[in-house]
């Protein structure tokens, strides 16, 4: 069974992110508690695991509090976390972190603030990453 790392990356809990690109408003913030949305996640992660050998990891920023790595950590798959600092990231601090850090398997790349709905699940569970971009 091929190897595949699913890394959910970008913040997994904040109550002060601003909104950005360009709608970007300084005094509106939002807030972000993954485990809210985590169940999408959690069917994602159930489908490829019936084709391939998953293993989760989060790509996200401190702090991340005990109590929110330990519900994370026991979602199956999970293997653990890449942490990055806030100060000075980009768009993309979160990827550049896991590429370098986290096993070199195949991996797919996901926000972690997205809605996961049947029909993404669906397009992504149909990829064949052995032979992606070949």
């Amino acid at each position: 069974m091929q190897k595949l790392n699913l890394i959910i990356r970008g913040y997994v809990s904040s109550d002060s992110r601003f909104s950005r690109g360009k709608d970007w408003n300084p005094d509106v913030k939002f807030s972000l508690n993954f485990l809210e949305i985590k169940t999408g996640y959690e069917h994602l992660i159930n489908r490829l695991s019936k084709n391939a050998d998953v293993d989760t990891y989060f790509s996200t920023y401190e702090p991340l509090s005990k109590n929110i790595q330990k519900q994370l950590i026991s979602i199956p798959t999970v293997k653990g976390f890449c942490f990055s600092r806030p100060e000075g990231s980009t768009q993309f601090t979160t990827v550049e972190n896991a590429i370098l850090n986290l096993p070199k398997n195949n991996s797919l790349f996901i926000r972690s603030d997205l809605l996961i709905k049947e029909d993404l699940v669906k397009i992504i569970c149909n990829v064949d990453f052995n032979n992606f971009n070949r």
